[in-house]
């Protein structure tokens, strides 16, 4: 698969002694290290100390603040909907002015004067 010649052949007798040793001596060291590798009762601090603790710290802080202006947000969005509701429903519920019924000889009657109007505005 490469696009030049390669002559390498990876099962011969002396690469396999010499992968093979190099795997006996890693676990002979790790089998002679064995009895430092055991459990002491110290604390170590490392650098994630410093970002598992000041930025948890920081991350505390903020969610207190967004979840203030949060409902401090919403309290001013909940306001403004009453007051819009209050106002539709004043202007447009049952018994507002534009709720009453009108005859239809008076809406013909504006319809009429507002044609009236565009005719005089556009042909002048």
């Amino acid at each position: 698969m490469l696009p030049y010649p390669v002559n390498y052949t990876p099962y011969t007798g002396a690469h396999l002694v010499a992968q093979l040793q190099l795997l006996l001596f890693a676990g002979l060291a790790f089998f002679i290290m064995l009895p430092q590798l055991k459990r002491s009762l110290t604390i170590s601090l490392d650098f994630d100390w410093f970002y598992r603790r000041w930025l948890k710290r920081l991350g505390v802080r903020w969610v207190a603040q967004s979840s203030q202006a949060q409902q401090q947000w919403e309290a001013t969005g909940r306001r403004r909907i009453e007051r819009l509701n209050r106002w539709l429903v004043k202007h447009l519920g049952l018994n507002s002015p534009f709720a009453r019924g009108l005859p239809t000889g008076s809406m013909v009657l504006w319809v009429t004067v507002l044609l009236w109007l565009l005719l005089l505005v556009f042909y002048r």
